[in-house]
């Protein structure tokens, strides 16, 4: 488990304090947990499937299935501080949307990092859902 719990928090972009924070733990026991110190307790698994209910817990504590439920309920984000595109104007979203041409976007970066290769696409719904591609 200890590694997967790594796999989750490099998903979630995660530092182990934040994820401690985040479930109302102390950081060492996070720790203790991925060092392989202490086993997590029943409160620990319970906040995590509360606080992260996308999470496939069968992979989390098996390491069956994939990292995330397909189709699962998907918490709203944060409000982020500044949103990535707060400052444009926009005066049609949906005209916007559909000018974004993928193969420009997939040409700009195979030339600048030839040997990265998406692994995973997941398109979040206004509804809350997500689905993996």
């Amino acid at each position: 488990m200890q590694t997967r719990l790594l796999q989750f928090l490099s998903a979630e972009n995660l530092t182990q304090a934040e994820f401690a924070k985040k479930l109302g733990v102390s950081g060492p026991n996070v720790t203790h947990i991925i060092s392989g110190r202490n086993k997590p307790s029943y409160d620990f698994l319970l906040s995590l499937a509360n606080h992260y209910p996308a999470l496939n817990m069968e992979w989390m504590l098996l390491g069956k299935g994939k990292m995330y439920k397909e189709n699962a309920p998907v918490l709203p984000p944060e409000e982020p501080e500044n949103g990535l595109f707060d400052d444009l104007p926009v005066e049609n979203e949906d005209e916007m949307a559909s000018t974004i041409d993928i193969n420009t976007l997939d040409n700009k970066s195979q030339d600048s990092a030839n040997q990265r290769k998406a692994v995973r696409v997941t398109i979040f719904y206004d509804d809350g859902s997500f689905q993996d591609l």
